[in-house]
């Protein structure tokens, strides 16, 4: 009868110390884990942050805290994953989300993340959006394609550029003539040269040589 009692009095102790092991471990879990994670409140406010986002972002420890989420997320992909996250907050059975997105590293570059959402805020104990976010290589090609778009998309905010002479003037600062333009594109040489004078006008310039330097400027090529 006493080794019984010792027993069950021993599996007491055991049950009310496992929930404090279980917090240690998960805390251990998350804390170490090298993808970021963060948690985003009802606002979609940053309330947690692991310590891998600041090898990932750059940012100091707890400095993400409170941080507004869209205020790091590149303006063209801002829409789409505003759209998701909305989404998740309005439909609680909705519980998972999956992007790829940009965000601003610290240093003011943007880097590739793939980021995995899942909505805990009916959660007692979480209360919050869960979000695993795993870098991406900076060389990867998504990354060097959404350059490409960003690129193209300021030179055409800037200079009302069209797409085709946006693709003109990325040859010219490749040192490509216009036959040899007009042969990759498939166009006449007159289209090329009505495209170049469209594009000289339109940045204000007078020749190919300074068409060639904003070009790079705007790193539309290496």
């Amino acid at each position: 009868i006493a080794e019984l009692e010792a027993s069950e009095t021993q599996g007491i102790r055991l049950k009310e110390q496992l929930p404090g092991r279980q917090e240690d471990f998960f805390r251990a879990l998350v804390e170490n884990c090298p993808d970021g994670i963060v948690i985003l409140g009802s606002e979609l406010e940053v309330i947690y942050e692991n310590p891998s986002i600041s090898r990932i972002l750059g940012y100091e420890s707890g400095e993400f805290i409170g941080k507004d989420t869209f205020g790091v997320i590149h303006p063209e992909d801002m829409p789409r994953v505003a759209r998701r996250l909305t989404k998740m907050i309005q439909n609680p059975d909705d519980t998972g989300s999956h992007a790829q997105c940009r965000v601003r590293h610290k240093d003011g570059t943007w880097r590739v993340v793939d980021a995995v959402a899942n909505n805990l805020l009916n959660n007692p104990t979480v209360k919050g959006i869960i979000v695993v976010i795993h870098k991406i290589s900076r060389h990867s090609r998504d990354e060097r394609a959404w350059a490409e778009e960003a690129a193209a998309s300021a030179m055409a905010k800037e200079y009302h550029l069209t797409e085709s002479e946006y693709r003109v003037l990325t040859l010219i600062a490749e040192g490509k003539s216009n036959p040899q333009i007009a042969e990759q594109l498939v166009v006449s040489p007159s289209t090329v040269r009505f495209h170049v004078t469209s594009i000289l006008r339109k940045l204000r310039i007078t020749n190919r040589t300074e068409a060639a330097a904003i070009a790079v400027r705007h790193h539309l090529v290496d």
